[in-house]
């Protein structure tokens, strides 16, 4: 064989195996939610779920749990993910500043009561907590950074005490006497609190009404295939995918709506204005 054929030869074989590496690359999708559960209770949460996707993509959708706050901020930021279920400060945030599109949310919306003992007569509005504990989700919590937004200036502000795993134990420390108010969401405290508990408490302020929940998509995938994928969320059986998801974030409805881009917009000013910077 000539230098000319062998050259030739190199070559066809180099592009065949660029090819095959691209559509390697291009065969796993990911899809990842923000680690407040653990990976094993993630796979259970969103594991059907990325099962159905994968079906309709033709390839794997794998769940990949972040594993802490901080590999979740550099890999959204990367545009690592494909599919992403999280809070509308985040969903907001990915609007404006990656190519990211709206496919379904949660039913209602999203707000936050900062509340303290009723026998406390030091404390009746927010400004009354300058300087004091306020018990929070460990930030970019979105009641907590809702709270946050509330005391734009820096030099007047509470004292964030971050409690982690869920607002029982938010509740559990104020109620030890670590914090001098607390932060819950609102359907928490007026559908999960024991009554006896809830009327020991006051409410000094409300966050913003936010919009729920939802699930975004990258561009990279096409129009038509997120426009399928979105008529499947809508379905009874894209209920039944997603209902470990559904059952935890949407226990009342038990579905999905169509989301679209502009019920989040100005959201992402919690994530841009957040604790410990974006």
């Amino acid at each position: 064989m000539n230098k000319s054929n062998k050259l030739l030869k190199s070559l066809f074989c180099s592009a065949v195996l660029t090819v095959l590496s691209i559509n390697t690359a291009a065969a796993e999708y990911y899809f990842t939610a923000p680690p407040r559960e653990s990976a094993e209770d993630g796979i259970k949460t969103y594991g059907s779920l990325t099962a159905e996707l994968s079906r309709i993509m033709g390839a794997e959708v794998k769940y990949v749990h972040p594993g802490n706050w901080s590999m979740y901020k550099k890999f959204l930021k990367s545009g690592k993910y494909d599919f992403v279920f999280d809070g509308p400060h985040f969903v907001a945030w990915r609007f404006n500043k990656t190519d990211a599109n709206p496919l379904v949310r949660l039913p209602g919306d999203l707000a936050f009561v900062l509340v303290t003992k009723n026998d406390n007569s030091i404390i009746n509005t927010k400004e009354d907590l300058i300087s004091r504990k306020i018990c929070v989700l460990p930030s970019p919590h979105l009641g907590t950074l809702s709270v946050y937004s509330m005391f734009p200036n820096q030099v007047q502000q509470p004292k964030f005490i971050a409690i982690k795993d869920g607002f029982n134990k938010v509740y559990a420390a104020f109620k030890a006497g670590k914090c001098d108010a607390a932060v819950f969401r609102e359907s928490f405290f007026k559908n999960n609190m024991e009554q006896q508990a809830r009327s020991s408490l006051k409410v000094i302020a409300k966050s913003q009404v936010l919009t729920n929940q939802g699930i975004t998509i990258s561009a990279r995938i096409s129009a038509e295939k997120q426009a399928e994928i979105t008529q499947f969320l809508l379905s009874e059986k894209g209920s039944q995918a997603a209902h470990n998801l559904l059952n935890r974030f949407s226990k009342q409805t038990q579905k999905f709506i169509v989301a679209s881009k502009n019920e989040y917009d100005g959201q992402n000013l919690l994530v841009d204005n957040m604790m410990f910077g974006w």
